[in-house]
């Protein structure tokens, strides 16, 4: 139960743990994909930047390896095995996880510093970048080899733009970069083309002409929020909701079955139980605790049905055992009742000897009654060392032979006193003498126990117990001696009592009358 139950907790705890991470996921995606646009962008703007630089080198009779700066952060191109084709890979690497957010930069400032070719050049591809801005809404810059923008969306000119990922790019590095954006934006609605997010990309690349750096892009744009992401794509979110609420609903029905359906199982053995049919094993049980309520509900209702059925009859023994003595009692009374007064006084005292007979004998039934009921509850009491209990014990009529060490058994003195008088009074009774008693350590009678346990053996020396009672002896009310007094529950009183203190007492061997006590 406990596992069904923390399994269940788990999945409904990472369901919503679950969509956060995704919409984490999804949010550092918008960014990686702008962030891929903007390469692209930076890549195509370079290209129509140098489209138009090395005519004017050549018109001018500027040698190439002699205009720009040497890069030192320049990563060179991979040329193919036949030296035909370059591949300049760009990745994207933004993570929102880890990149750190650099501070709003400033408005470029006016300068005079201008590279004379670059600010030519610049202007001739401005409309090539109005028109692209048109449709991808970025913003465009080219500065030359001093950070001087030559050319941009906004139709910037001879402005000074200033930031660490134009440094680095002037000397050939690739930046990738996230800065924070002040939002002064009306409120508009998800439909709208304005994107309010508070941070903005920046992608810094260096132009490369023959090795050399004449300049730089930097293109920069807002990325999708994640609210007008999710607005774009609700069909498929909404999807996804629904996808959730089912799995939802299913783990609801799988935990409904893992214990509404053992439980409801269990109903129906209860009521076979309260029937009076035999109770089964529920099928599928599910978890261990079900079963093992199951198991135990069976084994309750068969101890049950034995503890009626000895009860049935035990009631009958009590009733036959006590109908005898009654009834003579009965008997013994009506006639002194009716004829007390012709009566002889020879005849009248054996009448009231007899019912003091009778009513002794129900007195000692009573009492070894009550000894039997309150033999099935363990008394409290320290353990007993057996062997100085043993032998203090031992009454002078009795060969006692002890063969172990001193050690603790897990029942009380006066318990096993009991126990003990119990058997040594019946060998009297219907044996011999000498009455033998033997203390010693043996292996459990019982195949599952393989400890070695104290067994104390008491016989006599008479002809033993016939097979036919012997297979009675621990019956209650069964005795040979009836007509002695004996009330046949002495033995059944000592098998109760061993058995409430986790002992057995068991007939060895009928032949000799040798009953086994086993403690542990």
């Amino acid at each position: 139960m406990r596992t069904v139950l923390t399994a269940v907790s788990l999945m409904v705890f990472l369901l919503p743990l679950a969509g956060v991470g995704a919409l984490r996921l999804y949010d550092n995606e918008l960014i990686r994909q702008t962030e891929a646009e903007l390469i692209s962008q930076v890549a195509f703007t370079e290209a129509a930047y140098l489209d138009r630089l090395r005519p004017e080198l050549r018109r001018r009779g500027i040698a190439p390896e002699t205009y720009g700066v040497a890069p030192t952060n320049w990563v060179p191109p991979v040329v193919s095995e036949d030296g035909q084709k370059r591949f300049r890979p760009s990745p994207v690497k933004l993570d929102l996880t880890e990149v750190e957010i650099v501070a709003e930069g400033e408005d470029p400032l006016p300068t005079e510093v201008v590279e004379p070719v670059a600010h030519d050049v610049g202007p001739q591809i401005y409309r090539v970048l109005r028109a692209a801005q048109e449709v991808t809404l970025s913003g465009i810059r080219v500065v030359d080899t001093n950070g001087t923008i030559v050319v941009s969306t906004r139709g910037e000119s001879k402005l000074a733009l200033k930031g660490p990922e134009v440094d680095r790019a002037l000397t050939g590095e690739v930046v990738h970069m996230v800065r924070e954006r002040t939002v002064d934006e009306p409120e508009t609605s998800l439909d709208s083309l304005s994107r309010p997010y508070p941070i903005r990309v920046f992608i810094a690349a260096p132009i490369v002409n023959e090795g050399r750096v004449v300049g730089a892009v930097v293109a920069s744009r807002t990325p999708v929020s994640l609210q007008k992401a999710v607005y774009d794509n609700r069909q498929t979110f909404s999807l996804y909701g629904l996808l959730l609420i089912a799995l939802v609903l299913v783990i609801s029905l799988l935990t409904t079955f893992a214990i509404n359906a053992p439980i409801r199982a269990l109903i129906r053995q209860a009521r076979r139980v309260q029937s009076g049919e035999s109770p089964e094993m529920i099928k599928r049980p599910v978890t261990a605790e079900f079963h093992e309520l199951s198991h135990a509900m069976v084994e309750m209702a068969t101890e049950l049905e034995e503890r009626r059925e000895y009860v049935q009859a035990f009631a009958r023994a009590v009733a036959h055992e006590l109908k005898t003595p009654i009834a003579s009692t009965l008997g013994a009374v009506e006639l002194l009742v009716d004829h007390i007064d012709e009566m002889d006084v020879e005849r009248r005292d054996r009448f009231l000897a007899n019912i003091e007979k009778d009513t002794r004998r129900m007195d000692q039934l009573i009492t070894r009654l009550h000894e039997l009921a309150r033999a099935e509850q363990p008394t409290e009491g320290e353990p007993c060392k057996i062997v100085a209990y043993i032998n203090s014990w031992c009454p002078d009529d009795v060969e006692l032979d002890v063969t172990i060490d001193e050690t603790t058994v897990n029942m009380p003195e006066a318990v096993l006193d009991r126990i003990l008088n119990n058997l040594v009074e019946n060998a009297r009774k219907y044996g011999e003498a000498p009455i033998h008693v033997l203390v010693r350590e043996v292996r459990s009678h019982k195949k599952q126990l393989t400890q070695g346990v104290i067994a104390i053996d008491v016989w006599d020396s008479g002809d033993g117990i016939s097979e036919g009672n012997a297979q009675k002896i621990f019956d209650a009310f069964f005795t040979t001696g009836r007509e002695s007094g004996g009330t046949g529950l002495g033995l059944s009183i000592s098998a109760r009592l061993a058995e409430s203190h986790g002992a057995t007492l068991r007939l060895l061997d009928r032949t000799e009358a040798r009953f086994r006590l086993e403690l542990r």
